[in-house]
């Protein structure tokens, strides 16, 4: 039997002022089964925040609420719109992959996150 899962997609830069100014506290974390991060994007081959600050700020906010509700699902999401240009490259070998999966493993394993949605 298929359990029901509830995904919410968390858009970075919606915590700032000109978008929304809307916090990972607001998040209706006992709503959801599942939280996509979105987004992350390819840099030299390795995922990489869009913005290193906000992406620190938010993944304390989120290592720490996610004690509470240990059941949801927190991944980070890459690409988007317009940072999925890269895909081709990091595809292109094994080593290109691999570098790849690596990076997003560092990350994943450094905020305790659950996995990646590409």
């Amino acid at each position: 039997m298929l359990k029901k899962r509830i995904v919410g997609y968390f858009p970075e830069w919606k915590v700032k002022d000109e978008y929304l100014n809307y916090s990972v506290e607001e998040i209706p974390w006992n709503l959801l089964t599942h939280i996509n991060y979105a987004f992350m994007k390819i840099v030299d081959g390795k995922v990489s925040p869009l913005e290193e600050n906000l992406f620190s700020k938010n993944m304390e906010k989120f290592k720490n609420i996610k004690k509470e509700y240990k059941n949801i699902r927190v991944l980070i999401s890459i690409g988007g719109w317009t940072d999925s240009g890269e895909f081709s490259d990091i595809a292109l070998t094994h080593e290109s992959r691999l570098g790849f999966a690596e990076s997003a493993l560092e990350i994943i394993r450094e905020y305790g996150l659950d996995g990646i949605l590409i």
